[in-house]
């Protein structure tokens, strides 16, 4: 790919290299992953997860 572009378009230096993602979608990045742990926290659980958290385990 560089040689070609380098040969289609002479005079110009073509650098490879990966385009930085955008700060909102690095923090996203970082976020998500925390949040799918707190979900599966929440699912392995189960009924427990009440007492843990000083609430009375309401009736089904």
């Amino acid at each position: 790919m560089k040689k070609m572009l380098e040969a289609q378009f002479p005079g110009i230096d073509v650098i490879l290299d990966n385009y930085p993602p955008s700060l909102s979608k690095c923090l996203l990045s970082k976020v998500v992953p925390v949040f799918e742990f707190g979900v599966i926290w929440i699912m392995m659980a189960g009924e427990q997860i009440f007492p843990m958290i000083g609430i009375m385990t309401p009736p089904l």
